[in-house]
C-alpha cells in the first residue's frame, strides 16, 4: 500500500507511517441533528478524541438542523471547552477558517 499525499515529499509506502496518517486524519462529522446523534456523537468523541468531531451545518433542508446540531453538541455531558472545540476550534484548525465567537 502505498499513502499518496498532496506533495511528493510525503510520499510513504511505510505501513507504520500509513497506519499513523490514516489514525490521525479521521473525522466524525454532524451535518445535522438526527435522534441517533446523542450516542453517536459522545461514542466518536471517546474513540477519535474530540479533536477530530467536528460541526458540519450542511445544506439547510430544515431550519432546525440549523439549530438542533448545536444544541444537541451544548446538551452534552462533556466540559464546555469540548463543546467549543467541536462546535468551532476544530473547523478553524483544520479549514483555517479562523473564526471568532461573538
Amino acid at each position: 500500500m502505498v499513502l499518496f499525499t498532496w506533495t511528493q515529499k510525503n510520499r510513504t509506502n511505510n505501513s507504520t507511517s500509513i497506519k499513523h496518517r490514516l489514525e490521525n486524519n479521521i473525522y466524525y462529522e454532524i451535518s445535522h441533528a438526527q435522534p441517533w446523534g446523542v450516542d453517536n456523537l459522545e461514542i466518536a468523541t471517546k474513540v477519535l478524541g474530540a479533536e477530530n468531531v467536528i460541526y458540519g451545518s450542511s445544506y439547510p433542508v430544515k431550519v432546525p438542523w440549523m439549530t438542533e446540531g448545536p444544541a444537541m453538541i451544548n446538551d452534552l455531558n462533556v466540559d464546555d471547552n469540548v463543546k467549543t472545540q467541536i462546535l468551532m476550534v476544530n473547523a478553524d484548525r483544520l479549514y483555517g477558517i479562523h473564526a471568532t465567537v461573538n
